[in-house]
């Protein structure tokens, strides 16, 4: 997994893809590639193992905030 925090035209945009890591590489080389005047690299990660795909940990909390508005919204009728 590669993940990239990029500053396009002042504004922040993530990507996140599957990629492979050279091993004849620096681990931060990501950040020399050539990219566009517009586009500013901010961030960037190849991931090496299983599972390190930080969006998934946001999960409980959304769903306790979706639940706590369900439930105001029960209570306000």
């Amino acid at each position: 997994m590669r993940s990239f925090c990029w500053l396009i035209n002042d504004r922040v945009v993530v990507s996140r893809s599957c990629a492979y890591e050279d091993v004849n590489t620096s681990p931060n080389s990501c950040l020399n590639a050539q990219t566009p005047s517009y586009i500013k690299t901010e961030f960037c990660e190849t991931c090496l193992t299983d599972g390190c795909n930080g969006a998934a940990q946001y999960g409980p909390a959304a769903l306790m905030i979706l639940v706590s508005a369900l439930l105001a919204k029960l209570l306000a009728w």
